[in-house]
């Protein structure tokens, strides 16, 4: 049902996004382009077992208030590949942002939320996550840190 929920929300996303503000003045071309930068996540049931892995992120503002983005997500769990994600959400104050994302690939049930906070000079994010990972089997609820930089 919650990926169901998800599918809808990033299909229908206009209709969804009367919860964000317009994307703020200054922030459209700072939160446009490619973003990097280092994670952690846990099992929401073991905090004790963070580990790290890497992001690489592209954003893209709309004309009002949708912001979409593709992700890479390499190295998680130790894993070798690399995990495409998308997502979809916007601004609802000038340095809060909020997403849901999801995996590209049919075979990965993976998805979630990703908060962001965006410094004052628009070249650095910093937020949380909670999702479903399909990488952990016995405790595939998690949650995490990001942390990006602009370039």
């Amino acid at each position: 049902m919650i990926k169901e929920g998800l599918e809808i929300f990033l299909r229908e996303g206009p209709a969804l996004l009367r919860f964000f503000i317009p994307v703020p003045k200054g922030r459209r071309e700072a939160i446009g382009g490619s973003w990097v930068g280092d994670a952690t996540t846990f099992a929401v049931e073991d905090d004790s077992e963070g580990r790290p892995f890497t992001m690489h992120m592209d954003f893209t503002a709309g004309r009002r208030k949708k912001v979409t983005g593709d992700a890479i997500v390499v190295g998680i769990e130790g894993r070798p590949d690399q995990i495409p994600l998308q997502l979809v959400g916007g601004f609802f104050h000038d340095d809060y942002l909020q997403f849901v994302y999801k995996s590209k690939r049919e075979e990965f049930m993976q998805f979630g939320v990703l908060m962001l906070k965006m410094n004052p000079k628009g070249n650095e994010m910093v937020g949380h996550y909670a999702g479903f990972s399909p990488f952990r089997e016995t405790k595939p609820l998690i949650h995490g840190r990001v942390n990006l930089k602009k370039g």
